[in-house]
């Protein structure tokens, strides 16, 4: 393996990397991830198989592009603090921690973009824990079924 096929694997493998910690740390793992990572399993196997030609680096160029583009549509408009910030502006309460950041969504659709999980968020109005599920892409928020 020559220097170019090992900084281009070296890349991949750190992209999807990082990506996989941003998911984790500021969208609490709702990405869709199909695209994304059979994409880069594409290129990767393609990189790692394919020639050190002008051709081939050509190709591996275009499909990493490909794979930015992806990521461009699949990162919804709201991260987990920034929905928390939104619920707490909106509903009244305090906000109430807890385990459980993600429930499912309520689409039936299945979407190689869009996120198939939503943002799971209580507040503490008095006695009473109240949840709410809110949708990453628009901002909308559903109250959920009361807990106590």
């Amino acid at each position: 393996m020559n220097r170019i096929k090992g900084s281009l694997l070296a890349g991949l493998i750190a992209f999807f990397c990082v990506i996989l910690a941003i998911n984790a740390e500021m969208y609490e793992t709702i990405l869709n991830m199909s695209l994304l990572s059979g994409l880069l399993a594409g290129t990767f196997l393609g990189v790692y198989f394919g020639e050190t030609t002008r051709r081939g680096l050509l190709a591996s160029f275009f499909m990493i592009c490909l794979s930015g583009g992806c990521l461009a549509l699949m990162v919804p408009n709201y991260t987990y603090s920034e929905a928390a910030a939104l619920v707490g502006t909106t509903q009244p309460g305090v906000l109430a921690g807890h385990e459980q950041k993600k429930v499912p969504g309520d689409s039936q659709a299945f979407s190689l973009i869009q996120p198939a999980w939503h943002y799971h968020i209580s507040m503490k109005t008095g006695d009473e824990l109240v949840s709410y599920r809110v949708n990453p892409v628009t901002g909308d928020i559903t109250q959920l079924v009361s807990e106590l």
